[in-house]
């Protein structure tokens, strides 16, 4: 992500200016032969660089950022700002206080320094314009403040602002539920050893969607997500209410009890489509599974078989209204291009009240077929022990759970994910741009958080 920032920059400045960087050590001289003759400066040490430095971006995995901070903020100019562009951003503060704020005895440290925070719901792979990207002022003037809002000038992204507190119980929503539901969609089929892209039941648009985006996550670092998922102390209560949603559903579907989830999505549609004009402003306004259709990995013939319950979708509508979460307000707030697409997938089930008595009646007949039973059993028991691991905050297991799953995809992950990179290029800008406001915590979910 810095060499995103860094390309952002350099075209958004004038050619002469310099743009300061470092890296590890031993990657010191290969910056100095890549940057020969520009205006980027590579150093070999933070404590050469920082003292010369009137803005600070620090973009390095969470579990090291407390270790950066502290070894650069003795050496800060005067009056600069130090800004992290870490995923979570509780550890992040909480560092750039005890470094930088404070002393080691408890002190007043550099109350000069300004505390300012981002995070760009995206990857390196994607181009950053119209993307979101989230804005903290901690402890800020506005001239500093004023130099982190330059830079999400030159990325070109649709900036929202917020505290740390409203990030992260965002970013649990946008990035850990989501990635927790592709990722107990890998698991349950790598635990029935079905590779989705070469079964019928996975045919079409929208089922190979969910594969692609699995694979692409299952094609990256298991330790990123790791970090998101342990760093952020307000992922558990939302990824073990989405797995009691499942379980309910789940029975709902196996007993055939059409009333009471019609019911449930009922309020679920209430939840997602707030006021009336909302229904015509959905996040794709095209078919989705005909737009998603040429990204599809597997070309066989649909046969004649039970159509998917949907489960993850269902259990996804159910979750945010028992909590009481707005997704689109999250989805305005910090989307990422994962989590917009899934709030897509769900819109359209949704979408209407016709459609979403068709996709109820679908589901529970779809638990007339045995593989979609087990299917369906499969996932919720692969939600349950990815929100038992992330409860027991077991880094470790989560990491071993995760690579298991890439094992198993391994043969196919390079070329699914340079398919889902392409299909997410494709449908984000399809997304009705809605524009950003100030993130509102709703008061369900806080009470859950507080227990």
């Amino acid at each position: 992500m810095g060499r995103m920032y860094l390309t952002a920059l350099r075209a958004a400045l004038p050619f002469d200016h310099p743009i300061l960087v470092c890296e590890a050590p031993d990657k010191y001289h290969a910056l100095v032969r890549e940057f020969a003759g520009t205006s980027v400066v590579p150093f070999p040490q933070l404590e050469d660089m920082a003292p010369i430095c009137d803005f600070i971006l620090i973009s390095v995995p969470t579990h090291l950022t407390s270790t950066i901070v502290k070894q650069v903020a003795p050496h800060l100019k005067h009056a600069a700002t130090i800004c992290g562009q870490t995923s979570v951003k509780g550890p992040e503060i909480a560092a750039f206080e005890g470094h930088v704020h404070s002393t080691a005895d408890g002190g007043a440290g550099r109350t000069d320094v300004g505390l300012v925070s981002c995070h760009s719901m995206h990857g390196p792979a994607l181009d950053p314009r119209g993307q979101s990207i989230v804005l903290i002022r901690h402890r800020a003037t506005d001239l500093q403040f004023s130099n982190l809002e330059f830079i999400a000038a030159a990325l070109g992204s649709r900036v929202s602002c917020m505290d740390y507190t409203s990030h992260d119980r965002t970013v649990a929503n946008t990035q850990v539920l989501t990635h927790t539901i592709l990722l107990s969609m890998g698991t349950a089929w790598r635990r029935a050893h079905v590779l989705p892209w070469e079964c019928e039941r996975y045919e079409g648009g929208i089922e190979n969607a969910k594969a692609n985006l699995t694979a692409r996550i299952l094609g990256n670092d298991a330790k990123l997500y790791a970090d998101l998922a342990f760093g952020n102390d307000q992922a558990f209560a939302l990824v073990h209410e989405y797995s009691v949603s499942v379980d309910q559903i789940s029975q709902l579907l196996r007993n055939g009890q059409r009333a009471e989830l019609f019911d449930r999505m009922v309020a679920a549609r209430a939840n997602l489509f707030r006021s009336p004009s909302d229904t015509l402003e959905l996040l794709f306004d095209e078919d989705l599974d005909a737009m998603l259709q040429p990204f599809c990995v597997s070309r066989n013939e649909k046969e004649d078989v039970a159509e998917n319950s949907q489960l993850s979708l269902l259990a996804l509508a159910d979750v945010w209204a028992r909590l009481d979460i707005d997704p689109h307000a999250d989805h305005v707030a910090a989307a990422t291009p994962l989590s917009m697409l899934l709030l897509g997938l769900v819109e359209v089930h949704l979408a209407t009240p016709d459609v979403m008595r068709r996709n109820v009646d679908a589901a529970i007949a779809s638990h007339q077929a045995a593989s979609i039973l087990h299917d369906d059993t499969s996932f919720a028991l692969a939600t349950r022990r990815w929100a038992h691991c992330i409860a027991k905050k077991d880094r470790e297991l989560y990491i071993n759970n995760f690579q298991y799953c890439a094992r198993f995809f391994s043969s196919r992950l390079d070329s699914l994910r340079t398919v889902g990179d392409q299909m997410l290029k494709r449908a984000v800008p399809k997304a009705v741009k809605r524009p950003a406001h100030r993130f509102l915590p709703s008061r369900s979910l806080e009470s859950t958080l507080a227990k």
